[in-house]
């Protein structure tokens, strides 16, 4: 950038998973100016992502004049307070005031909100009016999800509104870390089918891709857990649209399929009738650019459509 060259207003999104942190920064034409990227694990407690997350603003600052922080995080959110409830993705977090946190420590604004809710709001920004009404499924490490009615996110009246990863979908299953047994996130997520494969959540969709028939059998299995989660989930919404996204998506069009073929097999025929069922169009940063979404409207910054022009490493 040259000296004396005015920098952009832009707004920081930050996407925290069970593997990985992803930062970018978005200016009100909803332009990509920088994004960058940190492993995280599941010791990543609140003091080692707050230090994670003082790097990023630090880093985004040279690229911009930063206005506003959105954090997505993978667990129980309270935004209006900007409380991390829980988690069962990363340990060490029960009610940490995490946004006033990151306010302190950079004296920026910040709120936060569930890492699929933010997906979820990048996934209506990509389609328009083609996603006012729809249910949002991220299966990851874990699986997630988020309600969108009439072109807003329902979160319902605790802020927990969507989250299909605890439908119970096998009442012998393994107990989940929320303390119930047979809930759709152990036995349909990333963790579940690497186990079942014999390898690394790392190289189980690298396997699958490649043809390994073992890894195939295991998210076969995992996308009939998936497909009946989502089966109840649509008897209840009866929305028009399904879309499914996070790490495990990007088997494409056979993992939407098998997922399709399970949710025929729970649902009501009309609703199915009515109802599509469709990869994520967002792209694999969509949980960051939800995030710098939801600062721009907690904030009053507006960034419109985003869009990944003029993107930097």
């Amino acid at each position: 950038m040259a000296e004396g060259t005015p920098r952009s207003a832009a707004v920081l999104g930050i996407d925290v998973g069970g593997t990985k942190l992803l930062a970018r920064v978005l200016d009100t034409s909803g332009t990509l100016i920088a994004e960058e990227r940190f492993s995280t694990g599941r010791d990543t407690t609140p003091d080692k992502l707050l230090r994670l997350v003082r790097r990023t603003v630090q880093s985004a600052r040279s690229t911009a004049e930063i206005h506003a922080v959105g954090v997505g995080f993978p667990g129980l959110t309270d935004t209006l307070r900007g409380v991390v409830r829980s988690s069962v993705i990363l340990n060490g977090w029960r009610n940490v005031s995490f946004a006033k946190m990151v306010t302190e420590a950079t004296s920026l604004s910040c709120t936060l909100d569930n890492d699929v809710n933010n997906a979820a709001r990048a996934e209506l920004a990509e389609r328009g009016q083609g996603g006012r009404n729809m249910l949002f499924v991220a299966v990851g490490t874990g699986v997630g999800g988020a309600i969108i009615l009439n072109g807003r996110l329902w979160s319902g009246c605790s802020g927990l509104a969507g989250e299909i990863g605890h439908v119970v979908v096998d009442r012998a299953g393994p107990r989940c870390l929320c303390g119930r047994r047979g809930c759709a996130g152990p036995r349909a997520a990333g963790e579940e089918i690497a186990r079942r494969a014999g390898t690394s959540p790392d190289h189980a969709i690298d396997r699958a891709l490649n043809g390994d028939g073992l890894t195939w059998q295991a998210i076969e299995r995992a996308a009939a857990l998936l497909g009946r989660a989502v089966g109840n989930a649509l008897n209840l919404l009866d929305v028009p649209l399904v879309v499914v996204g996070g790490g495990v998506a990007a088997l494409g069009d056979r993992y939407i399929q098998l997922v399709e073929r399970a949710v025929r097999s729970e649902v009501f025929p009309e609703i199915m009738a009515n109802c599509r069922i469709e990869a994520a169009s967002a792209g694999y940063g969509a949980g960051a650019t939800g995030a710098a979404l939801l600062a721009g409207e907690r904030f009053g910054f507006e960034v419109r459509r985003p869009g990944t022009r003029g993107a930097s490493g």
